[in-house]
């Protein structure tokens, strides 16, 4: 049978097979033996009725066998509807030809399933390497084979032919060989001096206790600035969210430069110095001042007025230090003897 034959052409042959022989007579003596009980149960009809009476125990005995009967036929092809109705018809030799090739189908399925898995496991190990294996014009599996070829040589060929084999791999990948004898010649030169000049134990404790004292340093230091920059972090948090430090986030690309290159000493000097600097900010810094001078007039004013009426004599004339003109007016006077007083300048 070929291997493309499906289970549905297996059950159409199967049926027809089963119903041609029907018709040419192979199974005419179960076909004809209805027609031998009808004749036997005219000509006996008493043995008839008493065959058809069945004690009551008989019977559920049947009863009881039939369930083990359907059991036994528990199998049920994945058919359509119309064929499956016909299953129960088939014979029971048909019904595990038919049985057994349904289960040798689902058996290669699962070998098929697996051999397929393992090759998407493969693909994806050799998917990285991919552009490289078609640069080479192989194949994966080629590639492959040939890599497991060289790896059996080199561990278990004889050792001239180890050495021929690394010299063919320095000379694929571009090695070159003078560089290559300079560097296990060094390398061995340099075993070859440690066998000969094995290090002092003492020697040897010195360097792990200077090791260890090296690391404890480092992790203090390294402790020290973590702390040192977690405070200054905190100051300028501080410093940020002060309210007269509104411009602080326009202004801090400007700070920092102030405060690297030594114009000025603190947050604060770098805050004013910013403020005068950056064309955003030099009209608000402009306003303050002028707020500032002015209050600071102010303020002098109003002292020059206080000094000025403490020096009132009691006859109502005020005492001056130096001969007031009499032509100058009372903010002259007042200013005067601010200036005498040392309140302005």
């Amino acid at each position: 049978m070929s291997e493309n034959v499906t289970i549905d052409d297996t059950l159409r042959d199967t049926y027809a097979s089963i119903m041609g022989r029907g018709q040419e007579g192979d199974f005419a003596q179960e076909t004809e033996t209805p027609e031998v009980e009808q004749q036997t149960t005219e000509e006996t009809p008493e043995v008839a009725e008493e065959t058809t009476e069945v004690e009551p125990e008989q019977q559920e005995a049947e009863q009881q066998q039939e369930p083990t009967e359907q059991e036994a036929a528990v199998f049920r092809p994945p058919w359509k509807k119309a064929a499956l109705a016909e299953w129960e018809k088939l014979p029971e030799m048909a019904r595990k030809e038919i049985e057994r090739r349904e289960n040798d189908f689902h058996k290669g399925i699962e070998q098929y399933k697996a051999g397929a898995q393992a090759a998407q496991e493969f693909e994806r190990a050799v998917q990285p390497y991919m552009a490289t294996i078609q640069s080479l014009g192989v194949t994966p599996q080629q590639a492959a084979s040939h890599l497991m070829g060289v790896d059996h040589q080199l561990r278990y060929s004889a050792m001239p032919q180890k050495v021929g084999v690394l010299l063919q791999i320095a000379n694929s990948y571009g090695i070159d060989l003078q560089t290559l004898a300079n560097g296990i010649q060094a390398h061995a030169g340099e075993q070859v001096w440690q066998q000969q000049n094995p290090v002092d134990p003492r020697l040897h404790q010195l360097q792990q206790q200077v090791g260890q004292l090296t690391q404890q340093i480092t992790n203090t230091q390294q402790q020290a600035q973590m702390a040192e920059n977690s405070a200054i972090e905190s100051d300028i948090a501080a410093f940020a969210a002060d309210p007269d430090h509104e411009h602080f986030g326009i202004l801090q690309q400007d700070m920092a430069l102030l405060l690297q290159n030594g114009r000025a000493k603190t947050l604060e000097d770098a805050y004013d110095m910013a403020l005068r600097q950056n064309p955003q900010t030099y009209q608000i810094w402009l306003a303050q001042q002028q707020q500032e001078w002015d209050a600071q007039r102010k303020a002098k004013v109003a002292k020059a007025k206080q000094a000025a009426a403490n020096n009132v004599r009691p006859n109502g004339r005020a005492s001056v230090g130096q001969p007031s003109n009499a032509n100058e007016t009372m903010e002259q006077t007042l200013e005067r003897v601010a200036r005498e007083q040392g309140l302005i300048n």
